[in-house]
């Protein structure tokens, strides 16, 4: 689509505006020379990109539990500079040449310039890599040291960067249930039989991470308290001093009028002093809860 007259035998550069499409263009030559001759056409290929690469980084940024080796590719043929800690990267700064180990949290930023010298805009990744479980507490039943029931109510709550999502228990820290989903509270049976009864729990992050295990301990006691009078009822010659004695931590009711004791009763905190013919009723009530049978 130009003309340009040359002396021959002579070699000349021409300058002309070609009206290219992106992308691949295929551009002709021919010359006449001064006998009007054309020669045959020369054919040649240029590609027009104005177009900026887009690169990608495989796995995204977020929070994982365990190192991630970050692979950046781009959209086409181009060159990929990278900083780890946060700053901006340029064109000398590290070149991408395999998967980045990323072994703790940092801050990824990237960009592609391709063989135009197209240049992408800065991209960031931040990863977050969280290794340590859950911090977790527990209670039962608000902090009970005894009971005598074996169901009991767990109290729990756990925190984590990456999200709190199951729990799972044990009666003896080996054998543990199921993980399920987590939650503030569970109910839970002890292990057969009286005695300190501990349980096990462990929380897991959503990244995979199960915390170390926590415990709470408390004291099951089925068994009533037994009372005993000092000295016991008879017929005396004069005044007595009555000692009452739990055989375990315990609270006494007693009345000296002859009606049931209740736990509104009067409570023993010394030896009770008979002067008179009466009739004395107690039980005791133990820190579990159990009730003795009252006694007269």
């Amino acid at each position: 689509n130009g003309t340009e007259i040359v002396p021959m035998n002579q070699q000349t550069v021409w300058s002309y505006n070609l009206a290219l499409n992106e992308g691949s263009n295929q551009i002709s030559l021919t010359s006449k020379n001064g006998a009007g001759l054309i020669s045959t056409a020369a054919t040649g290929t240029i590609v027009l990109d104005t177009k900026a690469p887009v690169t990608t980084a495989s796995p995204e940024g977020g929070t994982y539990g365990s190192t991630q080796n970050v692979a950046l590719s781009a959209n086409k043929q181009a060159t990929i500079y990278y900083t780890t800690g946060g700053t901006p990267p340029t064109d000398t700064s590290s070149i991408y040449s395999g998967p980045i180990p990323i072994a703790a949290t940092a801050t990824l930023k990237y960009f592609a310039k391709d063989l135009a010298g197209n240049i992408e805009e800065v991209n960031t990744q931040i990863y977050t890599i969280d290794k340590a479980g859950p911090s977790g507490a527990i209670a039962i039943s608000g902090g009970l040291t005894r009971t005598n029931n074996r169901g009991v109510t767990l109290n729990l709550s756990a925190t984590d960067a990456a999200g709190v999502t199951q729990m799972r228990f044990s009666n003896d820290g080996t054998n543990w249930s199921e993980p399920e989903a987590y939650g503030g509270s569970k109910s839970w049976t002890l292990s057969a039989g009286d005695g300190a009864k501990t349980i096990y729990v462990k929380f897991k992050d959503s990244v995979g991470n199960w915390s170390n295990v926590y415990t709470a301990t408390v004291m099951v006691e089925t068994r009533e308290p037994v009372t005993t009078a000092s000295p016991a009822g008879g017929t005396y010659g004069s005044a007595q001093t009555v000692t009452l004695s739990a055989d375990e931590p315990a609270t006494i009711y007693y009345t000296t009028d002859g009606a049931l004791p209740t736990d509104m009763s009067s409570i023993y905190s010394g030896p009770i002093p008979i002067a008179a013919t009466i009739t004395l009723k107690y039980f005791a009530k133990d820190l579990a809860g159990n009730i003795e049978a009252v006694k007269s």
